[in-house]
């Protein structure tokens, strides 16, 4: 049990399961922050995650002076204030996209 309890979850690092989403909104009523980033480009976007099962999930909004647009082949085509300095800009990763 939490002493005092969190005031915001968020998960980063790879895709949160829908289960485990739903387990943490049913069980303690958090709503977790989905967070959508690389070391190639730091932070990216995000979302509010699933708390209901078989929801579709919402997509991920670009964090503030971050644009993200579909290049060649649907790589993902990034600009932001947090790439690297030494890295060309737009940067075009490997990761593909579908911008809606």
């Amino acid at each position: 049990a939490f002493e005092t309890p969190p005031r915001n979850v968020f998960s980063s690092g790879a895709a949160l399961p829908e289960a485990t989403s739903v387990m943490l909104h049913e069980r303690f009523g958090w709503r977790v922050t989905e967070v959508l980033g690389s070391s190639e480009t730091g932070g990216i976007g995000h979302r509010t995650a699933v708390v209901e099962a078989g929801a579709p999930a919402p997509p991920f909004l670009a964090l503030e002076g971050v644009t993200v647009s579909e290049g060649d082949g649907g790589r993902m085509v990034i600009d932001s204030p947090f790439l690297d300095p030494d890295v060309a800009r737009p940067f075009v990763s490997a990761d593909r996209v579908v911008v809606v």
